[in-house]
């Protein structure tokens, strides 16, 4: 055969490899040997590359156009490689927080699981004691205690806008009070009228639900998606949770002023009377089902 011209042969070649399919079916057996011939004489160390010219770009490519597999003589169009991904963002790993609200003092920890999500851990912690005071003939005080673990998860909307539907895992707030009414002084339990026969005291308990949902509504970052480490959170939302209900217990013996019958404070009929105080109060501590939420926060992303 005759020796062709390199320049010429990889011209060829390319009229060969794209007119292929047309001599495989429109063309005879004859034709066909001699394009499989042209392309078989060629060195195959000289398709590496090409370099084409657009008149209507005007733009130069040297993008391998294709490869030949000297078994068969076979041609395939080449990809181009995929470009390479860029690296994926880490996400921040820890912050903690130091937090101030109506659940109490206390600390919180987040770990980013999302690029637009937090999970949060926290306690609250909180005391105080109601000084003494007198009303309707007997003088109380008591303490409100207060004790949370909670969870949630931050999704953040806008900015720092973010939603945290979460939970208070642990919920020990509780009031306790007690209660004194002194020899002689009058009360009422129930509507009805007593006079204490000698010192009579008294307890109540406001316990509550120890776990309950809760919602939040929030501005801030405890892990920001930036250099900076310093931050900030402020909340507002509610723990949903049953209605609280009091337990009142009395010791001592009461006599009813109207029928001047006395009787012991553990008797069917003063215990009655103290159901009836009890279905009043906790029918005015319904509002306490919806507990407000308004925390602030400041901490450190590491």
């Amino acid at each position: 055969m005759r020796k062709v011209p390199q320049p010429l042969a990889l011209l060829m070649c390319l009229c060969a490899a794209l007119l292929w399919p047309a001599a495989g079916s429109g063309q005879s057996a004859k034709d066909t040997t001699a394009v499989q011939n042209v392309i078989s004489s060629l060195p195959l160390n000289q398709l590496k590359g090409i370099s084409l010219y657009n008149a209507n770009t005007e733009v130069t490519s040297t993008v391998p156009l294709g490869k030949f597999e000297s078994s068969s003589t076979s041609f395939m169009l080449a990809t181009p490689p995929p470009p390479p991904k860029g690296k994926s963002r880490k996400l921040p790993r820890f912050g903690v927080q130091f937090t101030s609200g109506t659940l109490g003092f206390g600390g919180q920890a987040a770990t980013a699981v999302l690029h637009r999500a937090n999970v949060r851990v926290g306690f609250n912690y909180f005391t105080y004691n109601f000084p003494h005071f007198g009303k309707d003939g007997a003088t109380y005080t008591g303490s409100l205690n207060l004790r949370s673990f909670e969870a949630e998860f931050d999704y953040y909307l806008l900015w720092g806008i973010h939603i945290s539907p979460g939970g208070l895992l642990y919920n020990g707030n509780k009031v306790d009070a007690t209660a004194l009414i002194p020899n002689g002084n009058t009360f009422t339990l129930g509507g009805t009228q007593y006079r204490a026969q000698g010192n009579i005291t008294g307890t109540g308990d406001l316990p509550l639900n120890r776990a309950a949902p809760m919602v939040k509504l929030g501005f801030g970052n405890l892990l920001p998606r930036s250099r900076r480490h310093f931050t900030y959170n402020f909340d507002i939302g509610a723990v949903f949770q049953e209605a609280p209900k009091i337990a009142v217990n009395l010791a001592g013996t009461a006599c009813n002023t109207t029928t001047n019958q006395c009787f012991a404070t553990t008797s069917s009929t003063v215990q009655a009377d103290i159901a009836l105080e009890e279905a009043k109060i906790n029918k005015d501590l319904k509002f306490f089902r919806y507990y407000p939420i308004i925390s602030f926060g400041f901490g450190w992303k590491f």
